[in-house]
């Protein structure tokens, strides 16, 4: 961003604030008569705020309407932030794939860290069982930033999962055993990708509250958190359909359950990812805003991997219950037990 388009997000949030469509439209004129005698290229967040300025005036916005949209251009932002660091990720393999007909045991971040560490995890995992690491484990534990503490994980991670991993490919998954060192190289690789993932989580809560606030009432709050839990999604249908096509899912529920049994990533994320978002919206399972927020990308990222497994095992009470709606939908047995 340049300082221009400082300027013009700093008259947006005063706008937000004083919802004074003189001094916005004034503002506008300045910044249009700037644009005439200057040589300075543009980019396109500097274009995305004067374009909202312009169509806020154009429409008589008042302020909610002006932060609805002032929250989108940030996400639009943080998107491209997002595609750049995921196109300069490397692509490195160094591995094969091992054939397994032993059940699986996904484990949530919280879970994995004291396993790979050889302390209590308050659960007994049976001996039939292998327990694989995923490329959002390593995701979690690059987040450190600290290489001393990284590579002792990864240490930890190897000699404990004696290096099998789920991997998703075309339209399946594969047990792949490599050290867990190349994911890392892979998966996490230097860039803002995870912060970026947090910042989108923060932005997409925002507008959540602008577009859906018809759904967050206390009353409806507490109807959704104490009736039958492990079944929300599929005993308020009507509401996770409505909620689908406004938030352009392009299916419904019906959809959903039909084809979710299968192992293809794209489709599988595609599901969880919405199914996650329908019960952000309604508040079902949410942490609060004053607790620190977790990128639903990773909670999303364990929810895909653990979706291949048969039983997924996690502290968080409340991805343990979002985990037995979504699967229960997706017609998956995978086991989520309390512990």
């Amino acid at each position: 961003m340049t300082d221009s388009g400082k300027k013009y997000e700093n008259v947006i949030k005063v706008f937000i604030e004083d919802e004074n469509m003189d001094s916005l439209k004034e503002s506008f004129l300045k910044f249009l008569s700037e644009l005439e005698q200057s040589d300075i290229l543009y980019d396109l967040d500097d274009t995305l705020f004067l374009h909202t300025i312009e169509i806020a005036i154009k429409n008589g916005y008042s302020a909610k309407q002006m932060q609805r949209d002032y929250i989108g251009d940030l996400k639009a932002i943080n998107t491209d932030k997002m595609i750049d660091s995921i196109m300069n990720q490397r692509n490195i393999f160094a591995g094969y794939v091992v054939e397994n007909n032993a059940p699986i045991c996904y484990l949530d971040q919280n879970v994995f860290t004291p396993y790979i560490r050889g302390q209590k995890i308050g659960y007994s995992i049976p001996e039939i069982y292998i327990v694989p690491y995923s490329p959002a484990h390593i995701i979690e534990i690059g987040q450190t930033r600290d290489t001393s503490i990284i590579d002792e994980e990864l240490k930890l991670t190897w000699k404990k999962t004696d290096g099998l991993e789920i991997l998703f490919r075309e339209n399946t998954f594969v047990i792949f055993k490599e050290h867990p060192k190349t994911c890392y190289l892979r998966a996490y690789d230097g860039t803002e990708d995870v912060l970026l993932a947090k910042e989108a989580k923060m932005l997409e809560d925002r507008i959540e509250d602008v577009r859906f606030e018809g759904y967050r009432t206390n009353k409806l709050r507490d109807i959704y958190n104490s009736q039958d839990l492990d079944h929300f999604l599929i005993n308020h249908r009507d509401l996770v359909d409505e909620i689908l096509m406004k938030i352009s899912a392009g299916y419904d529920l019906k959809y959903i359950e039909e084809n979710g049994s299968c192992n293809d990533y794209h489709v599988i994320n595609g599901f969880i990812h919405n199914l996650y978002m329908v019960m952000d919206i309604c508040g079902f399972k949410k942490d609060n805003k004053e607790q620190k927020i977790r990128s639903s990308r990773i909670d999303i990222e364990h929810l895909l991997y653990g979706a291949v497994s048969n039983l997924f095992l996690t502290h968080d009470e409340r991805l343990r219950v979002r985990a037995r709606n979504i699967y229960g939908v997706l017609g998956k047995n995978i086991e989520c037990p309390d512990f």
